[in-house]
Order: C-alpha cells, then structure tokens, then sequence
C-alpha cells in the first residue's frame, strides 16, 4: 500500500444507513465512549474507520482533535501551553526528535525530554530567538538552566561578550564534541530543567548553525523526523514510520547514531538501510506524503511569518549502498525576506531564476542614475547573483531607505513549478499508457489501459446502446460513470494533443465498433 493513499483520511462519500440513527458501529464511534476505544486502535485502523461512512468520518474528526490533541501534550511539560506556542511561534523555532515522535504515535516515554529547535542569528542586529526562549522558560515556566562546562552560568547575558569570552577559556569536552564534531548542523545545546516531588522534566533548546529543518533532516534515522510548529504537526514520513513501523538509516551509524538506533528498535521499530515505497526520491513538507495536523489556535498569538515558507521546504533522497542522506539548500535573496530550503531537484535551478528575474526589474526600476552605467554593465557581463550581493548595490539599497521583499510571490512560484511537473509526468504516462501498461502515481499500481477502456466502454454500451456518433467525450463520460476504476486525468491528461485522440478513436473502433 503506498504512503498516499495510506495516510490521507479522505473524506468517504455520503451513503444512507438502514436505519435514521446508522449502524451499530457508527452508532458507537459517535457515542461519548469514542475517545476511549480510540486508544486501544492503533493510526491504520482510525484511517480505515474514517473511510467507512460519513458517519464515521464525521466520529474520526472528532477523535483526531482528542487524540492528537497539542494543549494536552504539552501541558506536561508547560503549565500555560498556549503561551508557549506563542514564544514557539515568535521565535520560529518547533518541537522535534523523540517529544514530536510520541505526539503522533500517542505515547508517552519517562526517560524522554521535549528538544526545541531554533536557528543561530546571523546578524548581530537580530535578537537572538535562543535567549527570548531560555528566558520564557525560566521567568514563566519555572525551569532552572543547567549549564556546561563552556557555557555561562547565567543565561541572562547569553549571546554577550562576556558569555562568548566565558565559553573560549575553557577547554572543548566529550560533550561539546558529541554535537560540533561531525557535521551535525547543531550549534549548541541548552538545557532546562524543572524538578518537583513526583518528576523532573528537561526541555533543551537546539540552536542549529542552518535552517533548523536541515538539522532535523541529518537526525539519524527518519523515525525522528518530525516536526510540531506552533500551529501543526507534520510527520515527514508516516507510512514507514506509524504503519509498517521501519525507520531508514539517514546518517553514518558512529557510536552516538548506534545507540540512538538501538533504542528505537528496543522500542518497535525496524531499522533498515534500503530505501523502500514509502522513501521517495524528491519530497517537500506540505506534499501528499507527509502527515500533517492542524491545531485550534485559540489564544496562540499568530507569529509574522507564514506556513508557507516551511511548508515549500524540499529535500532529496541521495542512496548509495549502505548510505543514505536527505539532502538540501538553503536559498537567499536581498530581495526575500525569510530562507527558503530547496532540494536537489528542478525547483532548485527554477527558483533562482525566478530570484534573477525579481533582481533583474529591481535594477531597472530604481538603480540611482550615478552608477547606472556601471550596473548596466556589471548586468551585461556577470551572474545577476554575483550583482545581488556587490557591496555597491547593498549600500545604494541601504540609502534609498530599505527594499521591496517578493516572498508573497514564492508560493505562486512554487505552485507553478508543480503543475508544470505535473504536466510533464501526465505526458509521460500517457505515451507509456498508450503502448500497453501505465503507472498511476493516484494508487501506486500498475494498470493496462486497454483493460481500462475496455470497461468504459462496455460501461457506455449499457447507456448509448444503438446510439450513433461515439466520441472522444463519450469515452471520457465512461471513466466518469464507474467509481472503482482509476482516475482519468491520470491516463487522459488534457495535454495529449492530436496523437491522444488518435488513439482513443482506433480504440473506439476495436471495442465498439465504427
């Protein structure tokens, strides 16, 4: 079963119960007792139970917002949930690792602590999110910070010159090095803790030397790969991870990585080191294949930066024998506001000539007349990449009193870019399916589309019988008449031209007759 349609709940169409009050069943899974049955099944069977009915659709919405309920959750580690979702949001920072693991699976695990990620500040005038959530934590929720060997004792002046001085005379330790040798784009590590008489809780603070999503996705197996902002919860790869409960190997198993696997697989979990369905070579957040949960954000203050900009996050599977990696790039603009995380794939290359062409009208719309030649010719001669970050042309910006940022047109970019993939895919399917079998990226399944048409058109028979003037929209009609039969956009794409209606006739012809 593929990833697709394994986890999307879709909503089942309207059927009507023998009797007014539904099925025995529908009738318990909107009784109050729903919440508590819910526990005992496991996520294939609610995704199955939201399918039968409308009844039960209606029932799964319902346990959805109980189950996975983010207030809940958090409440065991904060005791004002929805202020910290705030602080989350103000410091576009999120929850990852073990903590947003049990959110989905629904458990709970004593030994686990909640690790939120945040990127380092790259400019000297930006406010460093890191200190605005170490004090949130300390002035709000009560937790004490437990520093390092290297790290000042009083977070108050983190970011400092007498906290970075602190941290340079002392010497690097084994726990310095478990994070800061090998590449892991983790920056620095600062742990809270908060004791009473029944447990102590430790939320850590992740500063990531790139984008936190970078970080995440060097985690060392995609178990862990998951991601709760303040207002959803995305699940990069649910199928492997919730159903068929294996987790691909994404990093180089040192000692560190080792111990981490063995604890997932003490816990259930299979590891594997070749990707199988459900690892698929080119992704993004908010694609088909992620698991994503939207909160009720009553009374979480709504941060400025859009979903978006996560949500368009690529990244590539690159697999070699016995290694395996996620691999991204971050791309920036003069004239983008927010960073955006692209995968090696053709949305990469497609983006920055978008960013070009944004730079392109920018210098012709208002570069000063004094240094007009000079970029004109700068323009002729170089990469207009190059020209964006000239020294120039930043201190002419600086002087005009601050830029146009396009990141409202990203989304449009990107959604253009997906429709033109699209397209191109449908075409290919459609000289495949034409010459015998076609694949349908809809249901991961191989079908001949002979047997296809074959159906729609003894479909039609029942309908036009002795009717002359069959068409092309006759036969398209026929895909549309029978519910069990694959999609028809998926084979009949509308970008088939003369050589697609070519073809449906001599099929017309084969079954139905001239």
């Amino acid at each position: 079963m593929s990833s697709r349609n394994t986890m999307s709940s879709k909503k089942p169409s309207s059927t009507t119960s023998s009797t007014s009050g539904g099925s025995g069943l529908e009738r318990v899974f909107n009784s109050p007792v729903a919440g508590r049955l819910a526990q005992y099944l496991d996520i294939a069977d609610l995704i199955s139970l939201s399918r039968a009915s409308t009844r039960t659709y209606s029932a799964f919405k319902a346990i959805q917002k109980a189950q996975w309920s983010i207030n809940s959750f958090l409440s065991a580690y904060f005791t004002n949930p929805k202020a910290f979702r705030s602080v989350l949001g103000e410091c576009d920072a999120f929850i990852s690792g073990s903590a947003a693991l049990q959110f989905f699976d629904r458990v709970r695990w004593s030994d686990s602590d909640l690790d939120i990620y945040v990127a380092e500040p790259n400019r000297r005038s930006e406010e460093s999110a890191i200190k605005t959530m170490g004090i949130y934590l300390k002035d709000k929720e009560g937790y004490k910070f437990t520093p390092t060997s290297r790290q000042h004792p009083d977070f108050d002046i983190h970011g400092s010159e007498e906290a970075k001085k602190f941290t340079l005379s002392k010497p690097l330790d084994k726990e310095s090095l478990d994070y800061s040798v090998f590449d892991s784009g983790i920056a620095g590590v600062y742990t809270f803790i908060k004791k009473s008489a029944r447990k102590e809780r430790k939320v850590q603070i992740i500063s990531t030397t790139g984008l936190p999503l970078q970080c995440v996705l060097r985690f060392h197996s995609t178990v862990v790969q998951n991601v709760i902002t303040w207002n959803k919860a995305y699940a990069l790869f649910p199928t492997a991870t919730f159903i068929d409960r294996v987790t691909l190997v994404t990093a180089p198993k040192r000692e560190q990585e080792q111990k981490a696997l063995d604890k997932y697989q003490a816990r259930g979990w299979s590891v594997v080191e070749y990707p199988g369905a459900s690892f698929h070579k080119d992704r993004y957040v908010r694609d088909s294949y992620t698991w994503m949960i939207p909160f009720d954000n009553e009374g979480v203050t709504k941060p400025e930066k859009p979903d978006y900009v996560i949500e368009i996050s690529g990244f590539s599977l690159e697999s070699e024998p016995y290694k395996n990696t996620y691999i991204c790039s971050s791309v920036t603009s003069g004239y983008l506001r927010y960073k955006y995380l692209c995968g090696f794939n053709d949305w990469h290359p497609e983006f920055m000539r978008r960013i070009d062409d944004i730079l392109q009208i920018e210098v012709q719309k208002s570069r000063p007349d004094d240094v007009e030649l000079d970029w004109q010719a700068e323009a002729d001669q170089a990469d207009l990449r190059t020209l964006l970050y000239s020294k120039k042309f930043v201190n002419a910006e600086r002087e005009r009193g601050g830029r146009t940022f396009y990141d409202n047109c990203v989304p449009l970019f990107f959604s253009k870019y997906l429709i033109k993939k699209k397209q191109e895919r449908k075409k290919k399917e459609w000289q495949a399916a034409k010459f015998g079998e076609g694949y349908c990226h809809e249901c991961s399944r191989r079908y001949s589309i002979q047997d296809v048409v074959e159906r729609a058109v003894n479909k039609l028979r029942s309908q036009y019988k002795g009717k002359a003037g069959w068409t092309t929209q006759h036969l398209l009609l026929g895909y549309q008449l029978f519910e069990d039969s694959i999609k028809a956009e998926v084979f009949l794409g509308l970008d088939g031209g003369p050589d697609q209606d070519e073809w449906l006739n001599r099929q017309l012809q084969m079954f139905v007759g001239s």
